[in-house]
């Protein structure tokens, strides 16, 4: 299946653009600034979830945090009370 392709107006460094017409034919540019830019956006993507998950080991790590859920398991048991509004 063909993917939907859109245009676009970008504004880059005079320098960059020569760069890119030196090294890709015109209708080259658009497929490798696609890719590089799917490239750079899918790392974005798992460096913040790599940062998320090294965080939630911290998290897990932390020993008042364990003392704290343990204290709120205590109390937080439907059992105990009702609220009967």
């Amino acid at each position: 299946m063909k993917q939907k392709h859109e245009n676009i107006t970008l504004s880059i460094p005079a320098d960059l653009n020569a760069m890119l017409h030196s090294k890709f034919p015109h209708r080259g540019i658009s497929s490798y600034v696609a890719k590089v830019v799917r490239e750079s956006l899918q790392n974005e993507e798992l460096c913040r979830l790599r940062s998320l998950e090294c965080a939630y080991e911290e998290a897990e790590k932390d020993s008042n945090r364990q003392e704290v859920i343990a204290e709120w398991a205590a109390v937080d048991n439907d059992d105990d009370e009702r609220w009967d509004w």
